[in-house]
């Protein structure tokens, strides 16, 4: 379902926009946010989207956007998604001092752990997805792991497309300018 609605939205926005409550639904998630850096050609703007019905207003830090980003290209490398918790192991793909800030970070909202999975397509990294669970909320497994990145492949796609076609549009409008 999240696929499938993100797949048929125009923008960037509106895929994310689209699938940011249907995520927290599928995945009994408490909050979660999802970041698009900018294009590597800079045609495209980056983006962060945040979710959580108890912190509205939350701002992700930048030293954290900067954290899932690196986690998510060794993510895509590997393609795996990986579970952060103060319970489990770090993962080879976490530095520590990542980890840490992630936990840090979750905690002050009353979260215990993270299941991030990387947002792609063909060989590129586009983004990261990161979903929280509360402390008193169920362990996530190696199943949803397996769901989230196989999410972020398909939302991977939709968000490429999205971009190509803000592309396309923006051309067109150039054309019809010096036309």
């Amino acid at each position: 379902e999240v696929v499938r609605r993100a797949s048929t939205r125009l923008s960037v926005e509106e895929v994310l926009q689209e699938s940011r409550l249907l995520m927290t639904d599928a995945f009994r998630a408490r909050g979660m946010w999802i970041d698009i850096p900018p294009s590597a050609d800079g045609d495209a703007p980056g983006s962060v989207f945040v979710s959580s019905a108890e912190h509205p207003d939350l701002v992700v830090p930048p030293v954290l956007v900067a954290a899932g980003r690196r986690i998510a290209q060794r993510c895509w490398a590997e393609q795996r998604a990986i579970l952060i918790s103060r319970f489990r192991d770090r993962s080879e793909l976490v530095e520590t001092m990542d980890q840490r800030a992630i936990l840090d970070f979750i905690e002050t909202m009353g979260r215990s752990s993270v299941l991030l999975a990387p947002l792609g397509a063909g060989s590129e990294c586009l983004g990261v997805l990161v979903l929280s669970r509360d402390q008193d909320g169920p362990s996530w497994t190696e199943v949803e792991a397996q769901a989230a990145l196989d999410i972020g492949h398909d939302l991977g796609a939709a968000l490429q497309n999205a971009r190509l076609r803000q592309r396309d549009q923006e051309l067109v409008e150039q054309l019809r300018a010096i036309d």
